[in-house]
């Protein structure tokens, strides 16, 4: 399970599932899972944001298209 070392041109698929109070990260990659965490603590707070991408001096030009949230796992379609 991972992340794909270089996933080339075109559109991808990222989907991320919380379970907040079970502390579950889930990550998927163009349907394929790539991360799974257990046991994390997320605290008792709200979700004031969600960040995607690295905070670092670093410049990239990234494309989203077709963002959707939902209460359970979407899928690829």
């Amino acid at each position: 399970m991972g992340f794909p070392a270089s996933v080339g041109p075109g559109w991808h698929i990222v989907e991320l599932q919380l379970n907040i109070s079970a502390g579950l990260v889930e990550v998927w990659f163009d349907g394929a899972a790539v991360l799974t965490l257990n046991g994390v603590n997320m605290g008792t707070g709200t979700i004031g944001a969600m960040q995607i991408g690295d905070t670092a001096a670093v410049t990239w030009d990234v494309l989203f298209d077709d963002a959707a949230f939902g209460t359970s796992r979407l899928g690829v379609s």
